[in-house]
């Protein structure tokens, strides 16, 4: 790393691979919008998908992207209970409860 940016050092010390961190500090690779963000709040610096992105906007996109993220989670997104059951309770779309539990 004899011909190391200050750039690319910096992205390396913050867990980007060598040759990633290279790749985007020469501008061969654009950074995800979480790790551009993630190198905007370490460093300062806005890359690729940020770079003419407002503080305000960017934390707009941090926000959606922690929503989707819980999205796909489904432990993070529990599935609403029906109105009418009992917290615990297992019911089926169609409303009647599972084989071999009462009603």
């Amino acid at each position: 790393m004899s011909n190391s940016t200050p750039l690319l050092k910096k992205l390396v010390a913050l867990g980007v691979s060598q040759p990633y961190a290279s790749q985007i500090s020469r501008g061969v690779r654009t950074p995800s919008l979480r790790l551009a963000i993630r190198i905007y709040r370490e460093l300062g610096v806005k890359l690729g998908p940020i770079a003419g992105a407002s503080s305000a906007e960017i934390r707009t996109l941090e926000k959606v992207g922690a929503r989707s993220i819980a999205a796909k989670d489904p432990a993070s997104n529990p599935t609403p209970e029906e109105p009418n059951a009992t917290p615990g309770e297992k019911i089926f779309f169609d409303g009647t409860p599972p084989r071999g539990e009462a009603a």
